[in-house]
């Protein structure tokens, strides 16, 4: 029986509020979820590797555009989702970088997160032997 080890997700957000609760979240969901809350803190987590990012666009000591361009230079197919305050996404998202607005209701996000999560979980398993 082969184990697949726990999805790995990386949330970059300075709202602390909003963290534990992606954390709670996603952890009930099986995830492994790592917290960080600013950008440095996102670039210095980059050894262990991820499923999934959670990315937040205003962060205290950078952009989290910074931060984007940091994780594609060593992760290019990395999914990322970025969730922001803002009710637009950036201009130039690339094919695996999303983008939902934190203004959605909770119940809102954590479907539109789950059905990425699933999504990258299919990926794997249709990547695998």
């Amino acid at each position: 029986m082969i184990t697949r080890n726990p999805f790995k997700v990386l949330v970059v957000d300075d709202d602390s509020q909003f963290c534990e609760l992606m954390k709670r979240a996603l952890t009930a969901g099986g995830s492994d979820v790592e917290v960080v809350q600013t950008g440095a803190g996102a670039e210095a987590k980059f050894v262990p590797p991820y499923d999934l990012v959670i990315l937040d666009l205003k962060l205290p000591d950078r952009s989290g555009q910074e931060v984007l361009r940091h994780i594609r230079r060593f992760s290019p197919s990395l999914p990322v989702l970025i969730v922001s305050g803002c009710l637009s996404a950036p201009d130039n998202l690339d094919s695996n970088t999303f983008f939902s607005d934190k203004l959605s209701s909770i119940d809102d996000l954590a479907k539109f997160i789950s059905s990425h999560i699933e999504k990258i979980k299919n990926s794997h398993t249709q990547a695998s032997p």
